[in-house]
């Protein structure tokens, strides 16, 4: 006989609720499973080390990234690894509502640190299941497979041209890209990010029911530096470190001026078939950089092996003219302390300060 499905929980209202908290340091994943209520679930980065589960109390936290603390333990392998969005649609399909749910029904307490496109997508997969079960023609599974590959790669993932599925892609997270790109996401307000969920969220559904649009990817970038096979750029355009990549990059390092007047950087490569670009072996010379400078508390992360980035929410003191001269040291896997301790900080101390004067600061 066939089971009636008329009750499970996809078919019941979520209740919701979300709580981001921009200037969130990754906390540990015994802190978050003593300390919060049953039913929370901790996004793409507010609990370190990647995905932990205790269905029992129920608590998650879902994640493809890797703490610094544990850069030299072991890797995310993340080309094998879903983001968390994806993770999250596996679990939903899989009967997360039939654990995480009190007397009343399907529960979950979210929590944040960003808005990026895999947050975007996360948040509105949790509090909307039914938009998993109702996609009879498949368009979200499909959505939700490129906007995948694409947060994998930070961006890079190479489709082929004119793809309408892309330039569809492009138009629903363009309200997250527009943010970013305006400086507005480093003013770390919550209530922003939140916004930003939600118009990111609208655009989905109108993909889903064929209402949205497409956008021609902005490919633009302005060439700030780099080495032998690596490129520095500043993203001109929203989509510029795809433009790196079109252009034959296969290792590319983006940097923009923060309001406090450091730097935010974000160093991808195309796969960690790409030797020469060692991420692992640039987080741990870097955060030497950082405890050196005193900053024990904020340090560079990422996934290691394909995406790595400065201190989440304060960035770095390395302008860019110290950052290529210290990448191009390292691609050498023979940095001396001697040059980490005199390396210039904000072009204080370098004369040859043109890189990092083009940037333009975020307000």
């Amino acid at each position: 006989m066939k089971a009636s499905n008329t009750s499970t929980p996809f078919r019941e209202e979520v209740d919701f609720t979300m709580q981001i908290e921009p200037r969130h340091n990754p906390m540990e994943w015994a802190d978050f499973h003593n300390n919060y209520p049953p039913c929370s679930v901790a996004i793409d980065g507010y609990v370190k080390g990647g995905v932990h589960k205790d269905l029992a109390k129920p608590i998650a936290s879902y994640d493809h990234h890797l703490d610094p603390e544990e850069q030299d333990k072991k890797m995310v392998d993340r080309s094998s690894m879903r983001a968390t969005m994806g993770q999250i649609m596996m679990a939903v399909r899989g009967g997360f509502y039939s654990v995480f749910r009190n007397e009343y029904g399907p529960k979950v307490n979210a929590f944040f640190k960003g808005c990026d496109e895999d947050d975007c997508f996360s948040k509105l997969l949790l509090a909307e299941p039914q938009l998993i079960f109702s996609d009879v023609r498949g368009r979200l599974e499909r959505l939700v497979g490129l906007a995948e590959k694409m947060d994998t790669t930070a961006g890079t993932y190479q489709t082929y041209p004119d793809s309408k599925l892309y330039e569809a892609l492009v138009w629903v997270t363009d309200p997250y890209r527009e943010f970013r790109q305006s400086g507005q996401l480093d003013h770390h307000i919550a209530k922003e990010y939140a916004d930003i969920m939600d118009q990111v969220g609208t655009r989905i559904k109108r993909f889903i029911n064929g209402t949205h649009r497409h956008l021609k990817p902005d490919t633009s970038y302005l060439e700030l530096g780099g080495g032998p096979g690596w490129i520095m750029i500043e993203e001109t355009g929203k989509q510029g470190r795809m433009g790196a990549i079109n252009d034959g990059y296969q290792a590319i390092v983006s940097v923009r001026r923060l309001p406090n007047g450091k730097y935010a950087y974000v160093f991808t490569r195309l796969s960690d078939y790409i030797t020469y670009f060692d991420l692992p072996f640039f987080i741990r010379t870097l955060n030497t950089f950082e405890l050196m400078n005193g900053n024990s508390t904020h340090q560079w992360g990422g996934s290691g092996d394909l995406v790595m980035g400065s201190p989440w929410g304060v960035g770095t003191d390395l302008d860019p003219v110290a950052m290529e001269a210290l990448i191009n040291k390292m691609m050498t896997h023979a940095v001396p302390a001697s040059l980490i301790e005199n390396l210039p900080r904000n072009g204080n101390d370098n004369g040859n300060d043109h890189h990092h004067k083009r940037l333009q600061i975020c307000h």
